[in-house]
């Protein structure tokens, strides 16, 4: 049991290692990182990943990035290897402008992409129920899923917005 300090600390303590470990993640992912910087970079991410996912009761990490630390190896092939599913597991984690920087090396870089909160009723419309109409047929989720929508860059310039405010 802590106090209201200590958890305080932890948590500044833990969002602070995440901001790091994903832009080492992201330096480790970029095409043109070298072979010996990609060996350093992975060996930190390694070890910062390790030391998260420990079996040391104080050293569990649940936040955003546990299921990435657990089996950070085989997670971290996928990525290189451009699986679709691991990408957008970890552009659906990461915050605004983690997303903008991972969006540029990811396998939709040329794509417009939308994360959905297929449980949250906010927004109405076509698009809206288009889309949930499309998760439950292709994946037949249940709500509460959080999913990345991929859609072709030619989209925006189709897209009328109108003032109605």
């Amino acid at each position: 049991m802590g106090d209201a300090y200590s958890d305080a600390s932890r948590a500044y303590d833990r969002e602070q290692m995440e901001a790091l470990f994903i832009q080492n993640l992201t330096a480790y992912l970029r095409p043109d990182c070298s072979e010996s910087e990609a060996e350093s970079l992975l060996l930190w991410l390694k070890s910062v990943a390790n030391n998260r996912s420990g079996s040391d009761c104080y050293r569990w990490d649940f936040g955003r990035f546990a299921w990435l630390y657990r089996d950070f190896s085989a997670g971290a092939v996928k990525l290189k290897q451009g699986d679709q599913e691991t990408w957008a597991r970890l552009l659906g984690a990461v915050d605004d402008i983690q997303f903008a920087d991972l969006k540029k090396i990811s396998p939709w870089a040329d794509k417009v992409l939308l994360i959905v909160h297929y449980d949250h009723r906010d927004g109405r419309g076509d698009f809206k129920y288009a889309l949930v109409r499309l998760i439950k047929e292709n994946k037949s989720w249940t709500v509460g899923k959080k999913v990345l929508v991929v859609l072709p860059s030619d989209i925006l310039e189709k897209i009328e917005p109108i003032d109605i405010a």
